[in-house]
């Protein structure tokens, strides 16, 4: 193999491993008129996270006050492509989400515990995208300028709930 090849070979698998999202055979631009739509669900449960340095330890750990603390997420996605023209296809995804805390905390200086649920549910955040072709042949490359906007969503909830997007207007690029 000359070094050129294994060059090109190492570099695709540093940008691979780089990428936050995974990569998706969704480059295709739809002809004018046509869609693609798809309604998915998932459910994560959790009583582990990461802390500032990597290391995975108990959810809220680092409050002496809470014990037994875990997080639960149930979402639907309604994910759409529409073919705007024969080369800008918009594509937006849309979830629900019902999302659930559930800790003890320590009262009364510790001699007594209460456990609490806070939940929280409706629209996360929308995400719209424009995808243009660069290339259309037998692979496909597109560009995909988009916006994550939030839809009624508190980034502080009234119950102290988790909150169900990030409550601000997020720019994203993806080619």
């Amino acid at each position: 193999m000359s070094r050129a090849i294994l060059r090109l070979i190492v570099a695709a698998g540093v940008l691979v491993a780089l990428t936050s999202e995974d990569a998706g055979a969704q480059a295709w631009v739809k002809k004018r008129g046509e869609y693609f739509f798809k309604f998915t669900g998932q459910y994560l449960y959790t009583t582990e996270e990461f802390d500032s340095n990597g290391d995975l330890q108990e959810l809220n750990s680092e409050d002496e006050m809470t014990s037994e603390s875990s997080f639960r997420e149930v979402a639907f996605n309604a994910y759409i492509e529409y073919g705007l023209t024969d080369q800008f296809t918009l594509v937006a995804n849309v979830p629900f989400k019902v999302l659930t805390t559930e800790e003890v905390e320590q009262i009364a200086s510790g001699s007594r515990s209460i456990k609490t649920t806070r939940t929280n549910g409706g629209l996360g955040d929308l995400t719209l995208y424009l995808r243009m072709p660069i290339v259309q042949r037998s692979f496909a490359i597109s560009l995909q300028p988009g916006l994550k906007i939030p839809l009624f969503d508190e980034p502080n909830p009234d119950n102290n709930g988790p909150a169900l997007g990030s409550g601000e207007i997020d720019a994203e690029i993806h080619l």
